[in-house]
């Protein structure tokens, strides 16, 4: 059984409680940790913070939160031109 470290842990139980609050039904763990690595990276977080935050070994592995997706890469254009 793999362990997990606490701020993976921490991470884990914050989304929880923000999907209880927000009424979601059901999320998955993967789904949950994916959204949190992401928001953590959309408000500035750097790719060591995202490491340390899901408790990843590898900065590869945290990398996968870094690529920008249609929406965010639109919107960065947009920007350029306003």
């Amino acid at each position: 059984m793999k362990r997990c470290s606490a701020s993976s842990l921490q991470a884990n139980a914050a989304c929880k409680i923000s999907c209880r609050t927000a009424t979601v039904v059901s999320a998955s763990t993967t789904s949950r940790r994916h959204t949190y690595g992401t928001r953590l990276r959309q408000d500035g977080a750097d790719i060591a913070q995202v490491q340390a935050a899901l408790g990843h070994a590898s900065l590869d592995t945290s990398a996968r939160y870094f690529r920008a997706g249609t929406a965010e890469t639109t919107a960065v254009i947009e920007r350029v031109f306003d």
